[in-house]
């Protein structure tokens, strides 16, 4: 785990690249030849129900090139939640348990909100895979 240097909560695409670069560049080092940094978040989107879609991205860092991929993104069935987030200020794992879908503290180290919308057929890491793959796009291996 290392620092994003960005919100708690991001609620921008902006924000959410901004999380996942820094993440990828705090975590490299000597000895490494890429290094991986995923950030997720809400953005706004028109047409949607609540507004916000959650999207997560993935930056890898070679040392000079940052290459980034994202996720599929999705809206979550309940309103309230996506509603606590940009009103009460407070971050998708506590908006989640709030609203009766969750114990968990920190959703996203278990299935994340996409486990909890699709009842487990696509989970965090299954989301996250795919920003993973969109971002080897550009590294020539």
């Amino acid at each position: 785990e290392v620092e994003s240097g960005i919100s708690e909560q991001p609620l921008s695409l902006d924000e959410i690249v901004d999380g996942a670069v820094n993440r990828s560049k705090n975590a490299f080092s000597d000895g490494v030849h890429y290094a991986i940094g995923l950030e997720s978040g809400l953005i706004p989107v028109k047409h949607t129900k609540s507004g916000y879609m959650d999207i997560g991205a993935c930056a890898i860092y070679d040392g000079t090139d940052v290459h980034l991929g994202l996720t599929p993104a999705f809206e979550f069935t309940d309103p309230n939640v996506f509603r606590m987030v940009i009103e009460d200020r407070v971050n998708l794992s506590e908006a989640m348990k709030r609203a009766g879908h969750t114990a968990s503290e920190y959703i996203g180290w278990e299935q994340g909100s996409v486990g909890i919308a699709t009842k487990g057929r696509m989970t965090r890491k299954d989301q996250m895979k795919h920003s993973i793959t969109c971002a080897l796009v550009h590294i020539d291996t």
